[in-house]
Parts: C-alpha cells; sequence; structure tokens
C-alpha cells in the first residue's frame, strides 16, 4: 500500500469510528464530547510511526512497509522510517454523502 493511501484510510477509519462510537446513545457525551458555539475547537493528534521503503519498479512513490513483508531481506538504504502527527477534529461532522 503506497503511503497517501495509508494516511486516507487510516484516518478515515478513525474520523468515521469516532462519529459513529460518538453518535450511539450509549456513549453519548462520553466520547468526543462536542463543544459549545462559540468555543476553541479541540483537536486530537493522530501520531504515525511508519516504514517506507521507495518504489523504483513500480513508477517510484512511497510504499508502507508492513512487518510480514520485509521478511528480512531488505536493505537498510532503501528503508526509511517516517514519523509525524496529523491534527484532527474527531468531532466535526462527518459528510456521508463524500
Amino acid at each position: 500500500m503506497n503511503l497517501k493511501e495509508f494516511i486516507t484510510d487510516t484516518l478515515s477509519e478513525i474520523v468515521e469510528g469516532v462519529h459513529v462510537a460518538a453518535n450511539t446513545p450509549r456513549y453519548a457525551g462520553i466520547i468526543a464530547p462536542g463543544t459549545e458555539a462559540g468555543e476553541a475547537i479541540e483537536l486530537s493528534d493522530v501520531s504515525f510511526d511508519v516504514l517506507v521503503t521507495t518504489d523504483e519498479e513500480g513508477g517510484g512513490g512511497l510504499k508502507v512497509m508492513g512487518i510480514f513483508e520485509a521478511g528480512g531481506k531488505m536493505s537498510s538504504g532503501n528503508a526509511h522510517r517516517v514519523s509525524f502527527s496529523v491534527p484532527v477534529n474527531l468531532r466535526a461532522n462527518v459528510n456521508e454523502g463524500a
């Protein structure tokens, strides 16, 4: 899986999962409670720490390396560890139609 797909899928699943859980009557007001109008929105950082490799054969780009994909056959010259965080408003309304 390329890095862009991995980030998109991960963030989408987190945001949609929190939205569904927060709107379940049993957990209303417990999971990612909403904010009042005019108050600052609290963002949550979703942190990533991934191992990526360059895809020279497939037209370039970065691929996320799974633990079992390496199989002990990877040289350190083509693998790179990338760490970053993405701020996300976990309580924002999810656009169901998009």
